[in-house]
């Protein structure tokens, strides 16, 4: 018999946790990056033997040592309910996958992380390398129109313009710096507000 790590949540936060192999050693998730943290590491105890075989104080025994405990900022419940929506939401879409991290913005602590598809960390091998991927952090996206919303609100907070000024969208279509904006529709005078509400380049 040995010790093993073990995941009682099962796939609850799994790319976030990651998991272990032989000897402890982290593979992915913060079992990787605090690996030295985390991980038993054998100390040498001076012991003597006598003729029969028993220690005494003399000879070196070899212990293994606790690693230290890693406390998150992950809220179980708010994880939950995000990795709940999340396979609502890319069930309901038939996406390949999708991602979700909910921080508080007073700290940038992270609440809850998630990631579509899942694994069970306790049977990782069963899984491929794409599947255990964390891909919030280690995949790159444009923001895109996600970001249009902090610009907008900027500058509704700086007064620099109102919801109700108006502006020529270009009739959907705008060079900048040599390269083509697209709106999805031929927009011409929309309001701030609907610049918003649809969402245009």
């Amino acid at each position: 018999p040995e010790s093993k790590r073990f995941y009682p949540k099962g796939e609850l936060a799994c790319h976030l946790l990651g998991f272990s192999g032989i000897d402890y050693q982290g593979l992915e998730g913060v079992e990787l990056s605090f690996d030295d943290y985390l991980r038993p590491s054998p100390d040498k105890l001076p012991v003597e033997r006598d003729a029969r075989g028993r220690n005494r104080v003399g000879e070196e025994m070899i212990l293994s040592s606790l690693g230290y405990d890693l406390v998150l900022t992950i809220d179980e419940r708010i994880q939950h309910l995000a990795e709940k929506e999340l396979e609502e939401t890319v069930d309901r879409y038939q996406a390949r996958g999708g991602t979700v991290i909910v921080m508080d913005p007073r700290n940038g602590e992270i609440f809850a992380l998630a990631n579509r598809p899942v694994y069970n960390p306790n049977y990782y091998k069963n899984y491929s390398p794409l599947m255990r991927r964390n891909q919030t952090i280690t995949d790159v996206y444009e923001p895109g129109s996600t970001f249009k919303v902090m610009i907008a609100a900027a500058l509704l907070e700086e007064k620099a313009v109102s919801p109700e000024d108006l502006f020529y969208c270009e009739n959907g279509s705008f060079l900048y710096k040599g390269r083509r904006l697209h709106d999805t529709r031929n927009l011409s005078w929309l309001t701030f507000r609907q610049i918003i509400e649809h969402s245009s380049n």
